[in-house]
């Protein structure tokens, strides 16, 4: 039975610094998560039954994640744990391009070899089982490039030298700032990799992307390169784009005055990423952009997200402490599922402007005003599977703006404004296991548990079927019952 831990593990870190744990799934589905502090009605969660024989949990790293067709990517899943069994007696296997197909047994060597033969973003899978058969998976990424097209950021200075190339640097190095210069002259798609752990201190906004590019940063269990922004002068994103299909991977942005990253175009991703502590996280302006895996630590972020025109999806995502974790400003269809929305001032926020969304399968959490607020004129939006706990108004909403039912409410001195809870809500205690230790996933007595509806998501990863039991869980977390 899967548990998957998509989300990178920093929890330690985060915590000490911004009072914002680092995401991970529990449960053992395609969706959950990991965080919160002050439990709510869990008096008995910790009892020796509801935590006895947890999954095991996989924090593993693949090496390098930018390269060359025909290189060698290390993928490396000795770092496991769990609560009743040794690391060295876990085991672990691959699926090189998360095609569903295991292309490694599974093994207590816990290392495998692969190579790529043509260019392109690669999602793979690990999955870890312990002696008792629950088992965890967790998705990477590597980017594979042409010989010319892979630009190696090799210095942590924030250098600007005039004519720099990868062949003559001219100073320390070839700076990341240098690498977008060099990307912007050449005709098709480029890839930037960081190739150590650093984190560049920016003195300026860097140059605007005007081509498509994957920034691609060093990860090594768990620890991202990538920037800060502390320097960089008001009014000044951090990174621009202005191009469609560009891609970021393992990067960690932190700080930034205005916008972590401003987007204006179409398809771009993030996956697997860390944005902290900035005033806006990112903002999207263009259509099908998808962000997956990655987390946004508030820190006295005004918004994680902000989407002006068109639309994202949004899967797998932890928003913490932010004065509005998502606003949707603008277009029609952004999506969000799989996500983890706790102690944020305003969860989401639709706007008139703003057209069918649709928030399925999500967990909104303690955050301090209300879950999600549905100005008055958007319409054609869809609320189902959510679990709303602790929030003074869950769904403040006019009834003509939305459908939704099978979602669950605890807890909420309002669990619907303006609105009804639908002829499928659960009003029942969710029995999360245990919030206080960042752990969302529902007790095997929860009224929650298959308490959804099949709206065709995979809510358990590799295993067969889209969920466990006669029908989805609500809330972020798909459990094994």
């Amino acid at each position: 039975m899967p548990r998957v831990r998509s989300w990178l593990i920093l929890a330690t870190v985060i915590a000490a610094l911004t009072g914002c744990g680092r995401w991970g799934f529990g449960g053992d589905g395609a969706d959950g998560g990991q965080n919160g502090d002050a439990a709510v009605n869990d008096a008995a969660v910790n009892d020796a039954a509801t935590l006895a024989n947890r999954a095991p949990t996989i924090d593993w790293n693949l090496r390098p994640s930018a390269t060359t067709p025909g290189q060698t990517v290390v993928l490396d899943g000795s770092n496991v744990m769990d609560d009743q069994t040794a690391a060295a007696d876990l085991e672990v296997r691959f699926d090189f391009d998360n095609d569903g197909t295991w292309d490694t047994a599974f093994s207590t060597d816990k290392l495998a070899m692969t190579s790529y033969a043509s260019p392109g973003l690669y999602h793979v899978t690990a999955q870890v089982r312990d002696p008792q058969g629950l088992t965890t998976v967790q998705t990477r990424q590597v980017v594979i490039a042409n010989p010319a097209d892979l630009l190696i950021v090799t210095t942590w200075m924030d250098e600007n030298d005039p004519g720099a190339t990868p062949g003559n640097p001219m100073g320390a190095g070839f700076s990341l700032r240098e690498a977008i210069n060099v990307a912007n002259g050449q005709a098709g798609h480029q890839t930037i990799w960081l190739s150590n752990n650093w984190i560049i201190e920016l003195s300026s906004g860097l140059p605007v992307i005007t081509d498509s590019v994957d920034l691609v940063g060093f990860q090594e269990f768990g620890a991202l390169s990538g920037i800060r922004g502390d320097a960089v002068p008001a009014g000044q994103p951090c990174i621009s784009v202005q191009a469609d299909d560009s891609r970021f991977v393992f990067w960690k942005i932190i700080g930034c005055p205005e916008e972590s990253a401003l987007v204006v175009g179409n398809n771009s991703e993030f996956h697997n990423c860390l944005i902290e502590g900035s005033n806006v996280g990112v903002q999207f302006d263009g259509t099908g952009h998808q962000v997956t895996d990655t987390d946004f630590a508030g820190f006295f972020m005004s918004t994680a997200v902000s989407i002006v025109s068109g639309d994202a999806t949004f899967e797998r995502i932890g928003f913490q402490g932010c004065t509005t974790a998502i606003a949707v400003n603008g277009g029609s269809g952004t999506n969000i599922r799989g996500s983890l929305l706790v102690q944020n001032d305003t969860a989401l926020s639709i706007d008139a402007g703003a057209s069918d969304v649709v928030v399925r399968n999500n967990t909104f959490w303690n955050n301090g005003t209300a879950a999600i607020d549905i100005a008055s004129g958007s319409t054609g939006n869809q609320v189902h599977n959510n679990l709303f706990s602790t929030n003074p108004i869950s769904v403040s909403a006019a009834p003509a703006s939305l459908t939704l039912d099978y979602n669950s409410w605890w807890a909420s001195s309002t669990n619907c404004s303006g609105c009804t809870i639908g002829a499928n809500a659960v009003t029942s205690d969710p029995l999360l296991t245990d919030p206080a230790n960042r752990d969302f996933e529902l007790r095997e007595t929860s009224a929650a548990v298959n308490a959804g509806t099949d709206l065709g998501d995979d809510r358990n990863g590799p295993e067969p079927g889209l969920f466990w039991g006669s029908a989805p869980d609500i809330g972020a977390v798909e459990s094994r019952y």
